[in-house]
């Protein structure tokens, strides 16, 4: 039997849906050309209530793709197996709540999933009860070589992780989120956190800003995970070190570095990493919007479970709640 061609929507034309797709190198890079590049789906229409993003979407997007300013619109003369939601965070749960009215089958959410956990959950179960595949876009979780490091430490490969420690820009909800969630994907659910302000570091969104933050895994494992000002440039990075190897994940996580043991060359009976000689792990240039899209085709298709689901991108907010409630009380511990 022939396989089925998925039709695709994006409801939000801004930077994540389809204009940065004309800026960065690595592509695809918007939701709407992840669906267009892919053979499994097609992108028949997208939608925004801002005319001139609608506007700029028209210029980018080839003949054939339907735009809306109106989402229910959409849904109403379409019917897409899949639908995007790319607009800004407090609009999610209103449009997943339209969604689900439609029993859209698949939705991809971007993250943060939602403003408060309340929302969250309403999310969660409005797609439970249309029987709707919710899916957050933690795209670091659909990437093979980064979910392949997720794997190794769950086998031990390199040994017990003793520490990570991680940088960002851009603010906690931002960049700071897709930290705390591949975190999350790689060790564990966190137990608590301390967190302070970083007032030297600007955000462009101003509802976020960016902390200094020590989480403690309930497995023991100690995380610091600091900010940057993305002004002086863009950064995300996570390393993580093993008793018997580190990993380092650099450059919005393409750079994928596995460091192992070498005697030391200064104190005899002891040992060093040797990072003249990494393994590295995937494409550089491989792009992750690509991967989201085969991996909501490979849910449909029923040959894998989701790897981000609503309930991951719940507990990221719980994550993202106690950071806010210690930073706001000079960085008292909470609990999670």
């Amino acid at each position: 039997m022939e396989k089925k061609i998925y039709k695709a929507a994006v409801i939000g034309c801004g930077r994540i849906g389809v204009l940065q797709e004309k800026d960065w190198d690595i592509k695809p890079a918007t939701h709407a050309f992840a669906f267009l590049k892919n053979p499994r789906t097609k992108l028949v229409a997208v939608a925004d209530s801002n005319i001139e993003n609608l506007n700029k979407a028209k210029k980018m997007l080839p003949k054939g793709v339907k735009f809306f300013s109106d989402a229910e619109k959409l849904l109403r003369e379409i019917n897409p197996d899949i639908v995007s939601v790319a607009v800004p965070r407090g609009g999610h749960c209103a449009l997943v709540e339209l969604l689900t009215k439609y029993k859209a089958p698949a939705i991809i959410c971007e993250k943060p999933m939602a403003d408060t956990i309340e929302q969250a959950k309403k999310m969660i179960a409005d797609c439970k009860k249309s029987k709707s595949l919710l899916l957050i876009n933690h795209q670091r979780r659909f990437d093979p070589a980064l979910s392949e490091i997720r794997d190794e430490i769950k086998k031990g490969t390199f040994g017990k992780i003793q520490k990570a420690r991680c940088l960002y820009v851009n603010g906690m909800c931002n960049t700071g989120s897709h930290v705390i969630d591949y975190l999350r994907f790689c060790l564990g659910d966190i137990k608590s956190v301390s967190a302070v302000k970083n007032m030297q570091a600007e955000t462009y969104d101003k509802k976020d800003y960016c902390v200094d933050a020590s989480f403690k895994f309930k497995n023991g494992t100690d995380v610091v995970w600091q900010s940057l000002d993305r002004r002086a440039y863009c950064i995300w990075e996570a390393e993580f070190y093993g008793t018997k190897k580190a990993v380092k994940i650099r450059d919005l996580g393409q750079t994928v570095e596995i460091v192992g043991l070498r005697p030391s060359r200064r104190y005899v009976g002891f040992k060093e990493l040797d990072h003249e000689k990494p393994e590295k792990l995937g494409n550089q240039n491989r792009s992750f919007f690509k991967a989201m899209a085969q991996h909501v085709v490979d849910c449909l298709d029923k040959k894998i479970k989701p790897a981000s689901t609503g309930e991951d991108g719940l507990a990221a907010l719980k994550v993202l709640a106690a950071i806010k409630k210690s930073a706001e009380n000079k960085g008292k511990r909470v609990d999670i």
